[in-house]
């Protein structure tokens, strides 16, 4: 019987799923096996098609490219057809003259309906699975599987368990206004900060860190609202698909952070996603 990615994934001990993690934070600079089949432009969205079986979409992370997946897509799902996308202003993308991350998912419905995709597997890391979640909840019944890559339903409360909706939302205004009056050096200087202590890769962070850089700063900020202004801890509960998700150790455990310590973050944080398993890579 072909093993599906779904067992792929569940198999793996920590080490295989740190590879699985670099992986997907790899940068080859080069479609999955260099090639394209073909590339669909809608208003906020373009998507590569690669490969051929049961469909998988792959949404990238904050201000990346959608050849962030090239290797993921190699290792785990050589088998599927699989749809990259990139975002309007992310990666030297052109940008939107406003950046509305509901047209995001709304264009990535709109290519579901179009390409008649049914049982959609859904991919996404940090704020693409921010995106991958609301999708998902938008369309419940498109999707089989989720997978789910260093995101949380409430980042917020992932930093301080007290606060509320209410305060996290004001924050993430601040937050918004303060990042967009940043200069150029200071804002790229900071992101590569942010990044640079995030993954242990030398070479990965700067192809991140330059990927980012070139980024639209509206977007970049625009994204940084909605993870911070977005709660989807309670909507979670009416999913019913299979889920994973990854999560990683390394930076909480610099902090002094135990590993039950970000189980039971994490156990809280998807406690509605009833059909959910976490996994956690200690050194990703």
């Amino acid at each position: 019987m072909k093993t599906t990615y779904f067992e792929k994934l569940t198999k793996y001990s920590n080490c295989s799923l740190l590879i699985i993690l670099i992986a997907i934070m790899s940068f080859s600079g080069l479609s999955v096996f260099g090639k394209t089949e073909r590339v669909e432009t809608f208003n906020s969205i373009e998507v590569q098609v690669v490969g051929k079986g049961n469909p998988v979409i792959l949404l990238p992370a904050l201000g990346c490219s959608a050849n962030m997946w090239d290797l993921t897509i190699e290792n785990v799902f050589q088998n599927y057809e699989c749809y990259m996308v990139n975002i309007a202003g992310y990666a030297g993308q052109k940008a939107v003259e406003q950046p509305d991350f509901e047209i995001v998912i709304r264009d990535v419905l709109d290519f579901i309906s179009k390409n008649k995709l049914g049982k959609v597997i859904l991919v996404g890391h940090s704020f693409g699975g921010n995106l991958a979640m609301r999708i998902a909840l938008a369309k419940p019944k498109l999707f089989s599987n989720l997978v789910i890559v260093d995101s949380y339903p409430f980042s917020p409360g992932v930093i301080n368990p007290d606060i509320t909706y209410e305060q996290a939302k004001m924050q993430a205004g601040m937050i918004e206004s303060q990042l967009k009056l940043l200069p150029d050096s200071v804002f790229n200087h900071q992101q590569a900060i942010s990044y640079s202590s995030m993954i242990e890769d030398k070479q990965i962070a700067n192809s991140i860190i330059q990927e980012v850089i070139k980024s639209d700063r509206n977007t970049i900020c625009r994204a940084y609202y909605e993870i911070f202004s977005t709660d989807l801890r309670d909507s979670l509960k009416i999913l019913d698909v299979k889920a994973i998700v990854l999560a990683s150790w390394s930076s909480a455990r610099q902090m002094g952070r135990s590993k039950s310590y970000i189980q039971d973050i994490l156990n809280e944080q998807y406690k509605n996603l009833l059909n959910c398993e976490i996994l956690i890579a200690e050194k990703a």
